[in-house]
């Protein structure tokens, strides 16, 4: 019963945030999209940190040499613990608030993040081991009404919210998955890595562009090269509409504007 109870929790706090359960047919297909994007091995030689795992539902069916499971519920940290025991960490973190001020060159012991992850990924700096962030992020924004009545007028302030606003990301500063992708360039950034992939669940509408989207296409794309995905229908998530799309995307960062192929 366990095994399936967080899959069937419906917890109208999260569905507000737009947090969605990945079903278990799409996290093993965008295993297979990693793998055509990483190589078959990327689980054995890459650092992978599911940056919003909840219950762990995109890699509790896998085995990791170097899994990183990190949530903003400690409830879902305690609920997936059963799950992935061979992760090197499962750790409460708030992925778009935690650490942002921090510089992990003077500042490292004041993290949150966990010591092993941050030792990880500074190693990773100096040996080109790749770093796959691998989610489903939440897809509110700041704009929409959901079908119960409720706003969701603060659900995009965050720290990196405001790092967009002020670096000049236009309108998508209000899209909780752009904050994800934001918050990965500036780890990449912040720990000068220079091998690194992208596994991420989005709503589809930032591959079509236009005003809204440009700066923040403009910005991201100029960083990391799309590699592969896939397109589903959102009702195949629990209690969504079936009115718009989602994609499973792969992406590799660009170093000097050519892909980093390790």
């Amino acid at each position: 019963m366990l095994s399936i109870a967080d899959r069937l929790i419906e917890d109208e706090t999260r569905r507000r945030k737009g947090d969605f359960w990945t079903p278990t047919i799409w996290a093993n297909e965008a295993d297979k999209l990693l793998q055509d994007a990483f190589g078959k091995d990327y689980k054995e030689n890459s650092i992978v940190w599911d940056c919003a795992a909840g219950t762990k539902n995109l890699t509790r069916d896998f085995v990791y040499s170097d899994l990183y499971s990190s949530t903003i519920y400690q409830s879902e940290v305690d609920l997936g613990e059963k799950y992935n025991p061979e992760a090197k960490e499962s750790f409460q973190y708030d992925f778009l608030n935690d650490d942002i001020d921090l510089n992990p060159e003077s500042n490292g012991e004041k993290w949150k993040l966990p010591k092993t992850l941050f030792i990880a990924l500074k190693e990773a700096a100096k040996t080109n081991k790749r770093v796959i962030f691998y989610t489903n992020p939440p897809y509110g924004t700041a704009n929409n009404l959901k079908k119960y009545g409720t706003s969701k007028s603060n659900i995009a302030q965050s720290k990196i919210n405001a790092y967009m606003k002020k670096n000049d990301y236009g309108s998508a500063a209000q899209q909780l998955y752009a904050q994800f992708f934001v918050r990965v360039i500036k780890i990449v950034n912040d720990f000068h890595l220079k091998n690194v992939g992208i596994g991420f669940f989005t709503n589809a509408r930032f591959f079509a562009g236009g005003n809204y989207w440009q700066k923040f296409n403009n910005k991201f794309f100029s960083k990391f090269k799309f590699i592969k995905g896939t397109m589903l229908n959102a009702g195949e998530f629990s209690d969504t509409s079936n009115t718009w799309p989602i994609v499973f995307a792969t992406y590799k960062y660009q170093v000097g504007g050519e892909t980093y192929l390790l």
